[in-house]
């Protein structure tokens, strides 16, 4: 009789080998624009992704199910959950395990429980940095800080943080992301707190990411909108269009902004300075989850003639819908 982990690796590969077949149908599909088949693939491959993830309940397979296990028996402590789990430079893992209900960081064999000698009560944003340290943000005192390294950071430009979210690790090495100060959220890097966005203050932050070239990006709100921001450029219009909103704000390859804006109360997507209304020339109702594929070409939802479509974006002149 196969075996439970012997069943999984062939699932595994039997999902690999549709993710590919899906791969070759879409780019055929670019060409003669006929979708049935990609369409009926990635449906299949969406199913059985399903399926597996049920199979698979709460740990990872092969290699990293084992050193999780091991880590378990090393340790001693009940771990039933892992996430984040990534290859450090030197080639061991890291990442963030669950023991009883709160998460913790490991490196290596090592569990980490405290911040500069102080309990962590949860963790997230877990990554390494180039230096081979590991960054992020910890819940202590119900407060969530930045932290690197054994370092866990309480203020930002001398005040003191009071929630956290967003934290990364720029290229020079330095954290970024938003804090909470005063109630209010704002991007930070390094030890600067940003405040202000084009000399314009603002109520709120989100989606803070850093760029290509080491500034930041995200969405800032003023006066009630939220108008996506690339370093200290505050971007008020999209094509001439007034924007009324923003969301999914991200950075593409190129270095130019992508997501979507509300604009005559529909919200399009966008890249660069280019408002989309139309896909196929099929009027927009609506987007959402608009993101950049790794070509740097865009993908998400749009709602077109009262349903929801997903949508993939060939070139500058094609689209195609699923």
């Amino acid at each position: 009789m196969i075996s439970r982990c012997q069943q999984i690796k062939i699932d595994c590969e039997q999902l690999q080998a549709l993710k590919d077949e899906f791969f070759l149908a879409y780019e055929k599909a670019k060409e003669t624009g006929n979708l049935v088949k990609a369409r009926v693939l990635k449906n299949r491959w969406e199913k059985k992704y399903d399926l597996l993830r049920k199979k698979l309940g709460e740990f990872l397979l092969g290699e990293v199910y084992d050193f999780i296990m091991e880590l378990r028996d090393e340790t001693n402590e009940d771990i039933h959950d892992a996430d984040n789990i990534h290859f450090q430079p030197d080639g061991t893992l890291a990442g963030r395990v669950k023991v009883g209900k709160i998460w913790y960081p490991f490196q290596g064999n090592e569990l980490i429980k405290t911040i500069g000698n102080e309990d962590i009560e949860g963790l997230d944003n877990i990554h390494t940095r180039p230096d081979g340290t590991l960054a992020g943000r910890v819940k202590v005192g119900w407060i969530w800080y930045p932290f690197q390294g054994n370092e866990l950071i309480k203020t930002i430009g001398n005040e003191a943080i009071e929630a956290s979210a967003n934290i990364h690790t720029q290229p020079d090495g330095t954290l970024a992301g938003r804090v909470q100060v005063g109630r209010r959220w704002y991007p930070f890097q390094g030890n600067e707190l940003i405040k202000t966005i084009g000399n314009v203050a603002f109520e709120y932050s989100d989606s803070i990411h850093t760029q290509p070239d080491g500034t930041l990006a995200g969405q800032v709100k003023i006066g009630g909108i939220w108008y996506p921001f690339q370093g200290n450029e505050l971007i008020k219009t999209i094509g001439n269009e007034a924007i009324e909103g923003s969301d999914n704000i991200h950075t593409r390859p190129d270095g130019t902004l992508a997501g979507r804006v509300l604009v005559g109360e529909i919200w399009y997507p966008f890249q660069g300075n280019e408002l989309i209304k139309t896909i196929g020339n099929e009027a927009i109702e609506s987007s959402d989850n608009i993101y950049t594929q790794p070509d740097g070409t865009l993908a998400g939802q749009v709602f077109i003639g009262g349903k929801v479509r997903d949508f993939l974006r060939v070139n500058d002149d094609k689209y195609i819908l699923f």
